[in-house]
């Protein structure tokens, strides 16, 4: 008896009915969508587009090279679409999952200039880039008969590109800036925690350096960056003077940086004289520039009235749960400043607080806001005055306070004590309060009950179906052994 079924038996679905159904379950587990791609060939192109759609390489030294041998597969009816041209997202792990000190006190796998360059040609529709724990090198390309015959035939827009934990060979920027080269345009360009690189920060220094010359045939001087988020405060000063010689200063409106120093504050006030114009949103970490007793002129040097066009103004700061001196106070005296020196064009200001102490005691936390009531006071005027809205976040309690029942019970207590020393804010609508972040650009897509709900009655369907082993409007029902089109 044959063991082909009526297709009346067999449930069919069209390809645009299991294609939406797949673009629904792209932010569930990998798990997930690699079952979508066993159950019929018809389901395999559209789950691969979104199963390679973020890729990341650990172990760069041993996994880079198979690596492009997967992107330069030839293709065929189980490579379609090719893996190459899904892959948006890339991160490169040299570190595989090493810690930040481990980082340090070992040698980075190398990252070439050839090697970049051959990642980049192969993978048309990048847009975010993500390069942890290596050791940039730039070797520059030789005459044709050296056989350096990889060449990308555009410079390459990225939507944004990190790099994180990084040393270059030369132990100056040099090789970092030459490496921008190879980009016409980046949206987000991310740096943090730059290793064993000497970058000066003095300004006649940073003037003077070679690497900042013009004439350097690999000088990144057309580079458009949108947006620039420096969290190594050592690189502030540099990277702004970098991004003054470039494109960019035609194309910035978004600002990260860390000031722990004058120095760093002046490198920020030089800075928006210049482009502060274009800036929309800025964020200033200032958590270490007020610790020692607050001088007017650190927030002149500034600069933050140049943006006269700002929307969005982010300040990190500080408050120490086990301390009744002055750094609170000087803290909440510096934003308040700098908030009513912003322009009135400012419709958003966040205060990212990150808390500090051994132990988050509501009972502490209230008895330093009480001794808080005119800075308070001296705040929610300002933001009156300005017209704008005030979201408070909290950065640290995740780490202080582990158990996630109490520590949103703690969050719930801290926004109220706080509420009820802003409470024209309140009224008027004009006061927020946000989780436990990291990053002031980022935010989280959450989705409604609805949404939520939506998913996992496709998730029931898409397993029930994977279950049963049917092969989707063919009529013909496979074995328990499933095939791998991948």
């Amino acid at each position: 008896m044959s063991d082909v079924l009526e297709t009346g038996h067999t449930p069919y679905l069209p390809i645009e009915i299991t294609d939406t159904i797949i673009d629904l379950l792209q932010t569930d587990s990998k798990a997930i969508l690699s079952s979508c791609t066993l159950v019929s060939r018809s389901w395999l192109p559209r789950s691969r587009l979104h199963l390679f759609t973020r890729v990341q390489v650990l172990e760069l030294k041993t996994r880079f090279e198979p690596f492009i041998e997967l992107l330069t597969q030839a293709g065929g009816p189980r490579l379609d679409p090719p893996i190459s041209t899904t892959i948006k997202r890339l991160r490169l792990d040299a570190s595989g999952g090493a810690g930040k000190k481990d980082i340090l006190f070992n040698t980075p796998a190398p990252l070439t200039m050839v090697m970049l360059k051959m990642l980049l040609s192969n993978l048309p529709n990048l847009l975010d880039l993500d390069i942890h724990g290596v050791k940039l090198t730039w070797l520059e390309p030789g005459p044709p008969d050296t056989g350096d015959v990889i060449a990308i035939p555009d410079l390459i827009h990225l939507n944004s590109l990190t790099l994180d934990s990084f040393t270059t060979s030369s132990k100056d920027p040099s090789d970092f800036i030459s490496s921008l080269s190879l980009f016409s345009s980046i949206d987000v360009l991310r740096i943090s925690d730059v290793f064993h690189i000497d970058i000066p920060e003095d300004p006649a220094a940073i003037a003077a350096h070679p690497t900042l010359v013009m004439t350097n045939p690999y000088f990144p001087s057309h580079l458009e960056i949108s947006s620039i988020e420096v969290r190594d405060d050592d690189c502030t000063p540099f990277l702004l003077a970098l991004l003054q010689k470039t494109a960019s200063v035609e194309t910035i409106n978004k600002l990260g940086v860390v000031c722990r120093t004058r120095v760093h504050a002046d490198a920020l006030g030089s800075f928006l004289d210049n482009v502060g114009a274009k800036i929309r949103k800025i964020s200033v970490d200032i958590v270490m520039l007020f610790q020692e007793p607050l001088s007017p002129t650190v927030v002149d040097a500034l600069h933050i009235p140049a943006c006269t066009a700002l929307t969005h103004l982010n300040l990190r700061i500080s408050l120490i749960l086990d301390l009744r001196n002055r750094l609170n106070t000087r803290m909440f005296i510096a934003a308040s400043r700098l908030i009513a020196c912003a322009s009135r064009t400012v419709q958003t200001v966040v205060l990212n607080i990150l808390l500090g102490g051994s132990y988050v005691g509501v009972n502490k936390f209230k008895s330093l806001i009480q001794t808080m009531t005119t800075e308070f006071k001296w705040l929610q005027s300002v933001i009156k005055q300005k017209g704008s809205r005030l979201c408070i976040r909290w950065n640290g309690l995740e780490r202080m306070v582990k158990r996630v029942e109490k520590r949103e019970r703690v969050e719930d207590q801290l926004c109220g004590l706080v509420r009820s020393h802003l409470l024209e804010l309140d009224a008027d609508g004009m006061l927020t309060f946000g989780g436990d972040v990291e990053d002031l650009y980022c935010h989280a897509h959450v989705l409604s009950k609805s949404e939520r709900a939506r998913q996992f009655d496709f998730m029931a369907m898409i397993q029930r179906i994977v279950s049963d082993d049917f092969l989707i409007g063919s009529g013909v029902r496979t074995n328990r052994r499933r095939r791998r089109f991948l």
